[in-house]
């Protein structure tokens, strides 16, 4: 398998956070631009996975700022279609149609985060059921 041509790219697009990180290092930027964008990822996570794009060569470490290479970007438009399918599918569940890629890009959860999902869709049973479990 370490052969195949598509092992590569898949292995780094399978990493939980890999495409968050390319996708949002698109332009230039400081750790702290990167934190406030990617809220949603710990510190220590966003610098191990930094760190990984960085040996592989899809991103640039240099005078405090990050970048993506040539390759990273080349990698990071292979992916674009492959997110825009995700969208267009919509919910894993109803199939409801997500608003944005904003949604399916910055929202990673188990539940359901698209627009008017029906109240049968599972996705929200298991939100009403984390809900309650909350409580």
């Amino acid at each position: 398998m370490e052969g195949c041509p598509y092992h590569h790219p898949l292995h780094i697009l399978s990493r939980k956070w890999s495409f968050f990180v390319l996708r949002a290092l698109r332009s230039s930027k400081r750790f702290s631009e990167l934190k406030t964008e990617l809220h949603f990822i710990t510190n220590r996570i966003l610098i191990q996975e930094l760190r990984r794009l960085e040996i592989e060569g899809l991103i640039s470490h240099a005078a405090s700022h990050y970048a993506i290479t040539p390759s990273g970007k080349s990698l990071l438009e292979a992916a674009m279609p492959l997110a825009q399918w995700g969208v267009k599918r919509g919910c894993r569940d109803c199939h409801t149609e997500w608003n944005c890629a904003e949604c399916i890009a910055y929202k990673p959860s188990l539940e359901c985060c698209c627009k008017d999902c029906p109240k049968d869709c599972p996705s929200q049973a298991l939100k009403m059921i984390q809900i309650a479990k909350t409580k």
